[in-house]
């Protein structure tokens, strides 16, 4: 390339125009914050279209890094400048480094102008991050009522142990039978089985029950969790170690709540306590206190109860529905009834003693021999409950073998078929992997694989 001096100082290149010397370091800063919504567009995209939170991992930072650079060089490699570079006159040559063309005051204007653009966009953007994602927005508070089913309505409900949690939960909707699953999963002897579904009727949804966890940087600093999601004050909700404490508690929440591909187009947070009526939890039990989560896509929802013990141990309960014109947030107000219905144990003491009792006065023989579905159902939900305080205890899993068993037969003989075989025949399938955890000597675990193989037809 051959350049030419005038008489004045300019540097004249040719096929570029004119450039009057070296760029200073004022207008190369103009020009990198002029490009700054270009490089926060990876972590924005991540943030809104593909569920990344924005604390990332490491190689996800690695990629914005990455992309931020490229954005960077690849224009400035091919065309001499970046986006922020050409609008503010800048050019970068092999020989001469990075020189500024000289501009009239039309020129300079617009410059003025789109930087300004630039800066609102970009403080759009870091709001938009700021206030969408639940990694960093502030926690609404909300008190709960607390709820214990009227006589009117005791039939719709069971007073059913999962976990370290007892309360009242479904039995049934619009008087249908809310049916209890336990899937298979690692856990029992040694552990908890790591979930249980109940399947609500008319594809009202799913409500889950997950198995506790205990996050060791958060044990027994409930009281630190509460002000790093509530706090009104930015430099205590966003310091680093509240920063550590949120990512703990919600990123495994943020990324798992919808299936995989799918994106929250809006987030609830809020930090939720039940308000008990006077004299009602004991002083061995605490009421339920944690996050309420909401994740929505579309008319997809999913609303997550984190329950957070004194101690730190965790224990969610979520319900993935429909919103619908009449029920804008699905069926939450039957989430939010179980919720303000629970007592929170230390230990299980007390609800292995709860559920023994109920299966104390539960005739299983007659509930096979009838026939009846929503006893079947009630029944299952109860040897369920056990198999969550007692994983080793092998008898109940065996008997809840039995019953689905008896459901497959049901559906078989074309009684409620499309449910009940949906229902029974991985339940039976999932009891018979749990056995062989549980029990690997009992030969019991024989004649369940025979029947499984004989009611292949049903």
């Amino acid at each position: 390339m051959t350049t030419r001096k005038d008489s004045s100082s300019q540097v004249l290149v040719r096929g570029y125009g004119s450039y009057t010397g070296r760029a200073r370091r004022s207008k190369r800063v103009l020009a990198l914050v002029t490009d700054l919504p270009l490089h926060l567009l990876a972590p924005f995209l991540s943030v809104f279209f593909l569920n990344q939170p924005p604390l990332p991992e490491l190689h996800i930072l690695a990629a914005w890094i990455g992309f931020s650079l490229l954005i960077h060089f690849i224009p400035r490699h091919f065309f001499g400048a970046t986006v922020g570079g050409w609008i503010w006159g800048l050019r970068t040559f092999d020989d001469r480094g990075t020189l500024e063309r000289a501009t009239g005051a039309a020129t300079r204007l617009s410059s003025w102008v789109l930087l300004l653009v630039s800066v609102q966009v970009s403080i759009g953007m870091l709001q938009s991050i700021l206030m969408f994602h639940p990694m960093l927005r502030q926690a609404s508070i909300t008190a709960l009522p607390e709820f214990s089913p009227q006589d009117t309505e005791e039939k719709d409900w069971s007073d059913l142990s999962f976990y370290f949690v007892t309360g009242s939960f479904p039995r049934q909707v619009n008087g249908e039978a809310v049916w209890y699953l336990l899937p298979y999963g690692k856990g029992p002897p040694g552990r908890f089985p790591p979930l249980v579904i109940a399947r609500l009727p008319h594809e009202a949804g799913r409500l889950l029950i997950e198995g506790p966890r205990t996050p060791e940087r958060l044990r027994g600093k409930r009281g630190l969790v509460r002000s790093c999601l509530t706090s009104p004050a930015p430099d205590l909700r966003l310091s680093p170690e509240c920063l550590l404490v949120r990512r703990e508690l919600l990123q495994r929440h943020t990324t798992d709540m919808l299936p995989s591909g799918k994106s929250p187009t809006t987030w609830e947070l809020a930090w939720f306590e039940v308000q008990p009526g006077p004299g009602r939890v004991p002083r061995e039990v605490e009421i339920p206190i944690g996050v309420r989560l909401t994740a929505r896509s579309g008319t997809e929802l999913v609303h997550r109860f984190i329950l957070v013990h004194s101690s730190g141990r965790q224990q969610t309960i979520s319900l993935e529905t429909r919103a619908t014109r009449d029920q804008p947030n699905g069926d939450l107000p039957l989430l939010e009834k179980v919720v303000r219905s629970l007592l929170v144990h230390e230990t299980l003491d007390q609800p292995l003693a709860w559920v023994d009792l109920r299966l104390s006065r539960t005739n299983y023989g007659a509930i096979r021999g009838g026939g009846n579905l929503a006893k079947l159902a009630h029944g299952a939900a109860l040897l369920i409950s056990k198999a969550t305080v007692d994983p080793a205890d092998r008898e109940a899993y065996f008997e809840l073998a039995g019953l689905s068993l008896v459901l497959l037969k049901k559906a078989g003989k074309g009684l409620d078929s499309e449910t009940v075989g949906s229902v029974s025949r991985p339940q039976a399938m999932a009891v018979q992997k749990f056995m062989r955890d549980v029990a690997i000597d009992d030969p019991r675990n024989a004649q369940l694989e025979q029947m499984l193989r004989d009611t292949k037809g049903f």
